[in-house]
Order: structure tokens, then C-alpha cells, then sequence
């Protein structure tokens, strides 16, 4: 299984003005669950800072007032790991120009762009 690191939700909220007051319940590790509510943006983040074999599941329950349930789709999600599904390696780099081969290093990093869940 892949690891990845720093794997965050984002929920947009549309309360039709109404203020929103409550405390997400988490299960699952807490030691590496964090989230946040940006009241300005009606977003609610829900980041995940390790996701792996020992830390593969989990869920978070929050409570709105009464509201049709496509407003809070599409989720936004991101996230980071440190190695590709293909793991695919730089192993040798040939100078156009001919030579020896100059030395180098390579760090890898998968990332997302956009994902969403609609």
C-alpha cells in the first residue's frame, strides 16, 4: 500500500446564512486527523496527516441545519505521497553533447492538481 502524507478534504458548506456552530466527531487515529472551519468561506477542512497500513481508515461525522445534500458537492481533495503508483526511477542521464554522465539526484513526489468527488 502507498503512503501518503497530508491528504486533505475540503467541504463546502452553504447554510443559507445561517450560522454554523458545531465540533466534527473523528474516529479513526486522531494523532494524525486535524480540521478546521473557515466560517468565511463556508468550508469545512478535514486534513489527514498519514494515511498508511497502520493508519487505513477512518470517519468524520458533522451536523448543518436542515439543507439539500448537493450543496456540499463537488469535494475538493488533495494530496501528497512520496512515491508514484508506476514507481518509476531516473536511473542514468546521458549528455546530449556526449561526456561522461554528470551526477544527479532525484526526489519523487506525487501531488494533486485538482481532484474532486462529485
Amino acid at each position: 500500500m502507498a503512503c501518503y502524507n497530508i491528504v486533505r478534504l475540503y467541504f463546502q458548506i452553504e447554510t443559507g446564512g445561517n450560522p454554523v456552530n458545531y465540533w466534527p466527531s473523528i474516529s479513526g487515529n486522531e494523532t494524525y486527523v486535524t480540521f478546521r472551519y473557515d466560517s468565511k468561506n463556508s468550508i469545512l477542512a478535514w486534513s489527514v496527516l498519514l494515511i498508511d497500513n497502520s493508519n487505513r481508515s477512518g470517519s468524520m461525522e458533522f451536523i448543518v441545519p436542515p439543507t439539500d445534500s448537493s450543496v456540499f458537492f463537488p469535494i475538493s481533495v488533495r494530496f501528497t505521497a512520496a512515491n508514484t503508483f508506476s514507481d518509476l526511477k531516473v536511473t542514468n542521464i546521458l549528455p546530449l553533447r556526449g561526456g561522461p554522465s554528470p551526477k544527479f539526484s532525484q526526489r519523487t513526489l506525487l501531488s494533486t492538481e485538482n481532484y474532486e468527488v462529485a
